[in-house]
């Protein structure tokens, strides 16, 4: 942990190199300005594909207490931040089951469409069905941490559903997100 005097002194001297990305109650979020920036420090802190999987898992075990602190699938907290990054670790960290249970979990939903992240919530989802053909086309650094699914086929079904309801209802869902328990108890079974 730097000290506030240590911070100013980093931030100053990388300061046309950051950009601001995010607020959180917590403080603000940084991240390069220069997309060549993060992937060289990617490369260098967390490494190659084999070690990514064991970082990406604890910031995924991390994200996951600070947004659902009951560990019982409620997403009761507002953490934002967690909210929004916990998928995203979650898939790198190949926590399969935790994976399928948040973006199933109805609570998790309504609390990303409440934050105002529907469409992080879209991108959620399509990163987890759509990772196969986005690492053989693509030469991202998140591309390329992902490998093929072992998602099991029953659970890649229940995501594809949540993916068609957020999609059909995505104009009512981001306008009011208090609708989306009604827009969900409207579908046909």
């Amino acid at each position: 942990v730097l000290t506030e005097g240590q911070w100013l002194r980093l931030l100053f001297s990388l300061g046309g190199y950051l950009r601001i990305a995010g607020e959180t109650s917590e403080g603000v979020i940084y991240d390069f300005f220069h997309q060549v920036f993060k992937q060289t420090a990617e490369k260098r802190y967390v490494g190659a594909k084999e070690k990514a999987t064991p970082t990406h898992k604890i910031l995924a075990t991390m994200f996951l207490k600070r947004a659902d602190p009951t560990g019982d699938y409620t997403f009761a907290s507002k953490d934002a931040r967690a909210i929004s990054e916990l998928p995203y670790h979650l898939l790198l960290a190949k926590m399969w089951p935790q994976l399928v249970s948040t973006l199933s979990s109805i609570h998790f939903i309504c609390t990303k469409t409440r934050l105002g992240m529907t469409f992080g919530l879209l991108r959620d989802y399509s990163a987890v069905l759509f990772q196969e053909s986005s690492s053989s086309s693509s030469s991202g650094f998140f591309e390329q941490q992902v490998s093929s699914s072992s998602i099991s086929e029953n659970d890649r079904a229940q995501i594809v559903e949540y993916y068609r309801f957020l999609l059909s209802n995505l104009t009512v869902i981001t306008e009011t997100p208090s609708l989306l328990l009604q827009q969900a108890a409207n579908q046909p079974d």
